[in-house]
């Protein structure tokens, strides 16, 4: 079963998801940020329930001037053949729903192979402008 997780429900799954979602994340969220932006509606989180989360899944709506989009930016779990069809068709009608004209997916290269009617207009490329220096006490 494919679920949008309402934000006051949350709590009942988020040990469940961390693990997964910790293991997409990158330098840009860390797993506090990810939950006040669930809280805040800025985010959402989608998961997969057979027994137990399966799967736990971040969306976010941009809005452009000229587009909305619905952006996956955070996806893991495992048994990726239970849900990963299923909860695109999910994702698709909740973005369709709230008006939007597209679907991006922030991830990965491996997931184009996955993500069926998907392709790669562009390349985002990032440079770091600072470098972090750590410190170590003796």
């Amino acid at each position: 079963m494919i679920v949008k997780v309402p934000k006051q429900d949350v709590d009942f799954v988020w040990k469940d998801c961390k693990p997964f979602l910790e293991k997409a994340l990158d330098d840009t969220y860390n797993l506090e940020d990810i939950y006040k932006g669930i809280q805040k509606d800025f985010f959402q989180l989608w998961i997969s329930w057979q027994g137990g989360v399966e799967c736990a899944v971040i969306t976010e709506m941009a809005e452009y001037p000229q587009k909305k989009i619905l952006r996956y930016f955070l996806a893991g779990g495992k048994n990726l053949g239970h849900w990963l069809t299923d909860i695109q068709t999910k994702i698709e009608d909740f973005a369709k729903r709230n008006g939007c004209d597209a679907i991006e997916v922030a991830g990965r290269k491996g997931w184009i192979r996955k993500l069926h009617g998907y392709n790669q207009p562009v390349f985002i490329i990032r440079k770091d402008l600072w470098v972090k220096v750590v410190t170590h006490k003796t």
